[in-house]
Order: C-alpha cells, then sequence, then structure tokens
C-alpha cells in the first residue's frame, strides 16, 4: 500500500499521519513506512510525499490511487492523503491482496481465527479472550489469571464485544452495527496497518463481516454451543435426557 500527503514532505511521519488522521497506522514496535518527496506532481497533481512500507514512488502508469473522504467526526477535509496500490500487486478481479500488502511486522501480530470480511480475503482476527496474562488475585482476593497491562485495552473491548454477542444470542438485544464496526475496524488495526477510515475505504466491512469478527474474536462459538445445548434440554420432556429408549 502507498500513501500520498500532498504538499507535504517527509521527515517527522509521526506527525504527518496525525494531521491526516492516520496516526494508528503506525504502532511500536512495528516497522515505519519510508518517505519518497515528489518533486512534480503527484496523484493529486501536486507535490508531496509518498509513503510506503515497501519501496515510495510515484509511477502512475502502473500504481492505482483514490483520494480519501472527509472525515466529518474530526473535521478532516477530503483529499489530504490519496492510497495507492501497484498495478502488479492487483489479482485479475482489480483487488489487492490487502491482508499481505496491509500486514504488520510478524512479531507484533497477534494470533487468532482467519476470517472473511466483505472484501473476499481471509484476515487474522486478534482473539481477545486469549491474551497473554499472569497469575494475580482478582477484585475478591481469589488467584486468577489477570491479563498483562499493556493488553487491557484490548481485554476490555473485548468483553464488551462478548456481552453484546451474549445479548444477541439470548435474544436480549441485536448488536449496534456502528459500535460493532469500531470494535472490528480497532481490533483488526492491531495485526494491519489500518484505522476505521481505512477500512472503509477499502470496503472491509458489510453486517455480516461485523458479526463474524464479534463472534471471532470472543471465543462465542463456545456461547453458542451452550445456549443451543440449554434449548435443547429444554425442549425435552422431564427425565427425558436419562433415558435410553
Amino acid at each position: 500500500m502507498l500513501i500520498f500527503i500532498p504538499n507535504k514532505t517527509g521527515g517527522d511521519v509521526a506527525r504527518l499521519f496525525a494531521e491526516v488522521g492516520l496516526e494508528e497506522l503506525l504502532r511500536e514496535g512495528d516497522a515505519g513506512p519510508n518517505a519518497s518527496d515528489l518533486l512534480s506532481a503527484g496523484p493529486s497533481g501536486e507535490r508531496g510525499v509518498v509513503l510506503s512500507w515497501g519501496v515510495p514512488g510515484y509511477k502512475p502508469d502502473m500504481q492505482t490511487w483514490s483520494p480519501c473522504k472527509p472525515d466529518a467526526n474530526r473535521k478532516l477535509p477530503a483529499g489530504r492523503f490519496l492510497l495507492g496500490f501497484e498495478r502488479s500487486a492487483l489479482r485479475p478481479d482489480g483487488e489487492a491482496d490487502l491482508p499481505s500488502a496491509l500486514a504488520r511486522s510478524a512479531t507484533v501480530q497477534f494470533d487468532g481465527p482467519l476470517v472473511r470480511l466483505a472484501d473476499g480475503n481471509a484476515w487474522r482476527i486478534p482473539n481477545g479472550m486469549r491474551l497473554p496474562y499472569r497469575f494475580g488475585l482478582d477484585d475478591a482476593g481469589h488467584v486468577a489469571k489477570v491479563v498483562r497491562p499493556e493488553y487491557s485495552r484490548i481485554h476490555e473491548r473485548t468483553l464488551w464485544a462478548f456481552e453484546a454477542v451474549r445479548g444477541e444470542v439470548a435474544g436480549e438485544q441485536a448488536i449496534d452495527e456502528l459500535q460493532g464496526l469500531d470494535y472490528c475496524a480497532f481490533l483488526l488495526g492491531l495485526n494491519y496497518r489500518v484505522n476505521l477510515e481505512v477500512c472503509l475505504a477499502l470496503g472491509l466491512f458489510d453486517g455480516a463481516a461485523i458479526g463474524r469478527v464479534m463472534f471471532a474474536s470472543t471465543d462465542s462459538e463456545k456461547l453458542i454451543a451452550i445456549a443451543d445445548e440449554v434449548k435443547k434440554n429444554a425442549a425435552q420432556p422431564p427425565g427425558a435426557s436419562g433415558r435410553n429408549g
């Protein structure tokens, strides 16, 4: 993936990304992007800087570019950056192999299942219920597995997702899709160089994909199996479960 920021030069990449709303693409321990200042017009028709985790550069005949839309929540304008891909990296259907293009360094990725998103690709989703832990005391003073402090935010958001999934499985309340979308983009950003805006620009999520990610990241398959067993037992007449026929 390539990023073009018009009317800027490379140098302080963290500042550049923060100015255009891409600061979440950077993560401690992950490789940083390389920058190349353009001395002539770039994909927007202006000078600027091209950034990439590969080799940055502007080759209009060999790349495809799309300008970003405005960010209404953060009051950021349209066209403040453009996303690009090398045409050689595109599949025959014109789509990029996004998981490979956007994957963070293996040393900072979280393990988890592969989940197919709305773009048709399989993405590795962190399992927030299996984060690194230590033994400690819980709030009641009992010995328990305690998630390490550096992963507490991931754990807290995963517990929210688990409760949301539990509520839907129990028929209490449907998952709020906008909250679920925000959670899914956050989770995907742990393993890939994306944020919510990049996810939306790339068309990674629809309602079904949000549900798949929330279920996969919370071990909710087990919850569903338990719920199904409870329903099955409740449907049996008294004493039926102990009969051999």
